[in-house]
């Protein structure tokens, strides 16, 4: 299976590392490093797409676009 590249938002918290894949919503990861969120990140990705083959093809499809906020809103944040 040809993989995609894809992107995660990455958290610390409570002294562990929260990823969440921004292609698959749905998978989601904890771990003590960041080298151990990459690591379960990706099985974590191939299990699911493995157990949802279709899901590739939506993937393929999708894209990523960068939004910037402008200072008003920055301002109330």
């Amino acid at each position: 299976m040809n993989m995609p590249t894809l992107h995660y938002h990455l958290k610390k918290k409570d002294g562990a590392y929260i990823a969440k894949c921004v292609e698959i919503p749905a998978v989601m990861v904890y771990a003590k490093t960041p080298k151990e969120i990459e690591d379960k990140l990706n099985k974590a990705v191939r299990s699911y797409l493995d157990a949802f083959p279709d899901e590739m093809q939506m993937i393929k499809n999708q894209q990523v676009k960068e939004l910037a906020i402008s200072q008003d809103l920055q301002a109330k944040g």
